[in-house]
């Protein structure tokens, strides 16, 4: 049985900057990060950072996308689980 129910998601931010040239090779380095905020409602928003940016040239090339999510869940569940499933809902 699904644990969370996502009522509503955005894209709450997206950047990209790419002036490369053609032909220029990068190394790509890359991060995320995943919180959740919980209200007293069986309510909690999940929010989901994915960045990736050129490792010497972050300047020239760099793309950061935010995602948000709105889930409700039942009485008694882990948070534990919330998160995670709260998560997989949100990762593109």
């Amino acid at each position: 049985m699904k644990t969370v129910n996502l009522k509503a998601y955005r894209a709450k931010e997206i950047t990209l900057v790419n002036t490369v040239e053609n032909g220029t090779k990068l190394e790509i380095e890359h991060k995320y990060s995943y919180n959740v905020n919980y209200s007293r409602t069986n309510t909690c928003k999940g929010e989901i950072t994915l960045s990736a940016s050129a490792k010497e040239h972050s300047d020239k090339f760099r793309i950061k996308v935010v995602m948000e999510g709105i889930f409700t869940f039942e009485d008694g569940e882990e948070k534990e689980k919330i998160h995670h499933e709260t998560y997989k809902e949100l990762f593109p």
